[in-house]
């Protein structure tokens, strides 16, 4: 990873608000497990909990000791949603070459 890149859960924690905003889950609902989205993002399970406690301090996820982080509330339209779009997983593998 280059110098000017931002590390991976950095990347990782855009996608998922991205698809958060996207409606890409039910509000209310638990987020797949750690380890599918590992699988999805090409990334370790630390990268992957680095980036979920992001959004959960964030408070757009909350966090449910032993079940995972949930999606508690809609995307509103006040500026959190990241920028850009496409495929999360794309660019973490880009940002590790």
């Amino acid at each position: 990873m280059g110098h000017d890149e931002p590390p991976q859960h950095q990347v990782v924690a855009n996608d998922l608000r991205r698809r958060l905003a996207a409606g890409e889950w039910e509000i209310g609902t638990k987020l797949p497990s750690r380890a599918r989205l590992s699988q999805h993002y090409g990334v370790g399970p630390n990268v992957m909990q680095k980036a979920q406690e992001r959004l959960i301090i964030e408070g757009l996820l909350e966090g449910r000791a032993g079940r995972g982080p949930m999606w508690p509330h809609p995307a509103s339209a006040d500026g959190w949603s990241a920028p850009g779009t496409g495929n999360g997983a794309a660019a973490v593998r880009s940002a590790r070459t």
